[in-house]
């Protein structure tokens, strides 16, 4: 990999954190800083963690006189005429998700005139009102602000009641007398923000961890599939036969060609058995994310979870070629043949398999807090 540097010097500063003891000192903060910025006429973007907060957000600046474009998916066709105004002159846009938009906040909306007034004011504010889990999509958000050299800012406004907290049971952690204190004033604490930074940190490492372990119970799928994958083209194209029918029914399949044709029989003995495929693949990946479900149970018996999952899945797919066949054999055995052109198939044995699912795993269901040190 390579990195990429930016087309003009970023201008953007990112502010420290304002911190705060609660949701309800958070909340009032949130609202007197829009309104403070507001009131000189820079835009701003809020980044919100929910459709919720969004919606509640935009009622609660509504009543202090604020008027604001809601960006969620609930306006999702609205997306980029929303996201093309938040760079005007008073515009405040709050967006529930910005990472992934595909569309870049211009200062003025594009007129000169008005980027200069914009520019003179210090560009686009951009508030976080959450930490996210990665430390990534923080920055994804900050980057709004400061697009291709404009100037532009960045504050986070958070509590210790955030989700982020509770969720991993940091708040237990925290000094006493940060314990259920209620205080507007933001908090200034040099260890607050360093167990801040330390969580998204953990949970980082934590994630990356999870992500390893589910390529390590991928790999095994995705090579099966790869080879099931290369049978199933060889007879969809022709270059391998199946001779199903001729090997296990022989003299079924001499009289069919009688009756219909040996062209007219193999195809569709391809054809049956190429849904037949498909359908024991489809219950296989079913099979599979049934047995991750409960697999982290093998670690109570001191048994590795990767490796039983991969015992159970190798032993499964041996048994696949068996199943196609049989299932392929069934469908033939079970069709009333009579003198027609084309093969009276039972259809109902025919069915295409829906879309498949894919399930994330993590072997490590026990350790469901994070550790500060």
């Amino acid at each position: 990999m390579v990195v990429i540097p930016p087309n003009k010097p970023s201008r953007r500063t990112d502010l420290p954190h304002f911190i705060f003891s609660d949701k309800e000192s958070k909340r009032r903060a949130i609202i007197r800083e829009i309104v403070s910025v507001h009131e000189t006429g820079r835009p701003i973007l809020v980044g919100t963690s929910s459709v919720e907060g969004s919606n509640q957000l935009a009622a609660d600046l509504a009543g202090k006189g604020v008027s604001c474009h809601v960006l969620n998916a609930q306006h999702d066709q609205q997306e980029a005429e929303i996201i093309s105004r938040a760079g005007m002159l008073g515009a405040v846009t709050v967006s529930t998700n910005m990472a992934g938009r595909g569309v870049d906040i211009i200062l003025g909306g594009g007129d000169p005139e008005e980027y200069r007034k914009v520019a003179a004011l210090g560009g686009l504010y951009v508030i976080g009102t959450n930490l996210h889990e990665s430390v990534r999509v923080d920055m994804q958000l900050k980057g709004r602000a400061g697009r291709q050299g404009d100037p532009g800012s960045s504050r986070f406004i958070i509590s210790l009641e955030d989700d982020i907290l509770i969720r991993y049971g940091i708040k237990e952690e925290l000094p006493a007398k940060y314990q259920g204190l209620k205080s507007d004033a933001p908090i200034e604490d040099s260890k607050i923000r360093h167990i801040l930074n330390h969580i998204q940190l953990v949970i980082e490492g934590q994630n990356y961890e999870i992500k390893k372990t589910l390529n390590k119970y991928a790999d095994i799928v995705e090579q099966q599939r790869r080879i099931l994958y290369e049978r199933r083209t060889d007879v969809l194209f022709n270059r391998v036969k199946p001779n199903v029918l001729a090997t296990s029914e022989p003299e079924l399949y001499e009289n069919l060609c009688a009756a219909y044709g040996q062209v007219k029989v193999e195809e569709t003995e391809k054809y049956v058995l190429l849904i037949q495929m498909d359908a024991c693949w489809s219950d296989f990946l079913d099979y599979a994310s049934y047995i991750k479900e409960g697999i982290h149970l093998e670690s109570l018996s001191n048994k590795n979870p990767l490796d039983q999952y991969n015992r159970l899945l190798i032993e499964a797919y041996g048994r696949m070629d068996k199943e196609i066949e049989t299932r392929t054999l069934n469908v033939f055995l079970k069709t009333e043949f009579k003198e027609e052109m084309t093969v009276p198939l039972d259809m109902s044995e025919l069915r295409i398999p829906s879309a498949t699912w894919t399930y994330v795993i993590n072997d490590s269901f026990f350790q469901n807090r994070v550790q500060l040190f």
